[in-house]
């Protein structure tokens, strides 16, 4: 794969997502979601919380459905989670969405800006985030993390 600026990280706080980071877990992070087949789950987790439903990705879903369980991804803590942008984009090799959105952190109020590829190819969903603190490290790295976006390609 050649040199990447990321360091990886074998897999991400608790939920097995493999995810790369510059600054550390809670800082920066550039997260792949790669493969997920009908019915597993985007971030496994041991209990959900009282009537919240898993984060379940179905072979079916459309684009609304891919944002709106990312929005649950990052919201699901409490977490506050705003859409910014979404539109159609190249992703590894094919036609995809790029999306853009912004959090605040419910533990300890940071303001996180995030940026998405993805698609859904064969059924599966792959997608990559990055996300950082909106104010000094999202510009700092996010020509790095597009290069990474840039460079990924799906093998059958």
């Amino acid at each position: 794969m050649g040199e990447c600026s990321f360091c990886q990280v074998e897999r991400g706080l608790g939920d097995n997502t493999l995810t790369w980071t510059q600054e550390g877990f809670t800082v920066d992070a550039l997260r792949f979601y790669v493969g997920l087949k009908d019915g597993e789950l985007i971030a496994p987790t041991p209990s959900e919380p009282k009537g919240q439903q898993p984060l379940a990705f179905k072979s079916g879903m459309g684009t609304a459905e891919v944002l709106a369980l990312f929005e649950g991804l990052y919201s699901r803590d409490g977490s506050s989670y705003k859409l910014d942008k979404a539109q159609p984009a190249t992703f590894a090799g094919g036609p995809g969405i790029r999306f853009e959105f912004s959090a605040i952190r419910k533990s300890d109020e940071v303001r996180l800006k995030g940026v998405a590829w993805g698609a859904v190819r064969n059924g599966q969903l792959f997608v990559i985030t990055y996300t950082a603190p909106r104010l000094g490290l999202f510009g700092r790295h996010l020509a790095k993390a597009e290069a990474v976006a840039g460079s990924a390609r799906i093998l059958n």
